[in-house]
């Protein structure tokens, strides 16, 4: 944090304007800090809260279908022979598909905002090197 950040962070939990700061105050800067910490670490990682929404719902989804492919094996694995078996094993096989379908598309959707993120970081650094020139 500069210099101006704490200045303005400590008149944020300053509440009482006194100069010094209770444990209230303190508590609740700290979740304030907390919490704008996380947002400002998102925002220069380029992540989005739609990002993180997409990214959670598709591990969560990852989990689901693993859930259930280990479910249906095991049901497979227990009804051996018969034709339940035969449409539990197809229940499988698309369950594994549907899960490395799901992990290709987060794989593509990571290399993607790598390469943006490497691109802005690049540009950043060609920026600050014009700056230094002049």
């Amino acid at each position: 944090l500069t210099l101006e950040q704490k200045d303005q962070l400590f008149a944020m939990v300053d509440l009482e304007n006194n100069g010094s700061v209770t444990q209230k105050e303190f508590i609740e800067g700290w979740e304030f800090m907390v919490e704008y910490i996380l947002e400002e670490a998102a925002a220069q990682a380029g992540l989005s809260t739609v990002d993180i929404i997409l990214v959670t719902s598709s591990i969560l989804v990852c989990l689901m279908l693993t859930i259930c492919f280990i479910l249906v094996a095991l049901s497979v694995w227990h009804n051996e022979g018969e034709f339940t078996a035969v449409i539990q094993s197809a229940l499988i096989g698309l369950s594994g598909l549907a899960a490395y379908q799901t992990k290709t598309l987060t794989k593509d959707t990571r290399e993607n905002n790598l390469e943006s993120m490497v691109s802005r970081i690049r540009h950043d650094m060609q920026v600050s090197a014009t700056e230094a020139e002049d």
